[in-house]
């Protein structure tokens, strides 16, 4: 988490997960924010994710897919926070993940609606970047969808979320549990596939492949003159 905050305050660009996939040219989106004079891309976290599994109204920001202008004061504010505080707690979400990005970038704008000398703070909705949920944690969020009453009626009126959001959460989830693309768009750029290798055991994820089954080939063409390359599909 602070590696990624301090690559992106020395040098700027885009930062992105290791399960995150492209899934279309960034260039577009990049130069229309330049254009706009936004220093600082973040992308929500899915929605039926922030509904389902956090209890939220609000859409949250993830971390996985961030892009930013080189040297932005959000990234040194968001510093101070991590290494001035004397105890956060022993959760990295909230301490140095994406949960302090999302109430910082808040702070941010609402301290400095200006935008500054290095551009403004954007909060992308999740089909940007984050169109998918997280599989592995399917069950937990069906659980939700199924906590009804004895009258059949979604039981969440004592919940922070209003039950047409948490109704809306649980048709989403329906349709990305049958098709997993189903809440791309057509400006989705990147999608998170939500492996969370750091926060559980997965033997699929521990899995040792030949470099050449993921070597990506595209302009790379002389690695299919090593013996063991096989020939892409």
């Amino acid at each position: 988490d602070v590696a990624r905050i301090a690559v992106l305050y020395v040098h700027g660009g885009v930062y992105a997960d290791v399960d995150v996939g492209a899934a279309r040219c960034l260039d577009p989106l990049l130069q229309a924010a330049e254009k706009a004079r936004q220093g600082m891309l973040l992308g929500e976290e899915n929605f039926v994710h922030s509904v389902l599994l956090e209890q939220r109204s609000a859409w949250l920001v993830s971390n996985a897919v961030m892009a930013s202008a080189r040297g932005h004061p959000f990234w040194t504010a968001s510093l101070r926070e991590i290494f001035g505080r004397q105890w956060c707690g022993d959760d990295p979400v909230q301490c140095t993940g994406p949960r302090l990005i999302d109430r910082l970038s808040w702070e941010f704008v609402r301290r400095d609606p200006s935008c500054g000398t290095y551009g403004c703070i954007t909060r992308l909705p999740f089909a940007y970047f984050s169109p998918h949920i997280a599989r592995w944690n399917a069950h937990n969020m069906v659980k939700e969808c199924n906590n009804r009453d004895v009258y059949g009626a979604f039981a969440w009126s004592y919940r922070r979320t209003p039950s047409r959001l948490r109704l809306r959460a649980c048709r989403s989830l329906e349709q990305a549990l049958q098709y997993p693309a189903a809440l791309q768009r057509g400006h989705t750029f990147a999608v998170h596939y939500w492996q969370c290798s750091w926060c559980r055991q997965d033997e699929a994820l521990r899995r040792l492949l030949p470099i050449e089954e993921i070597a990506y080939r595209v302009g790379n063409e002389s690695l299919c003159g090593h013996r063991h390359c096989r020939q892409s599909p």
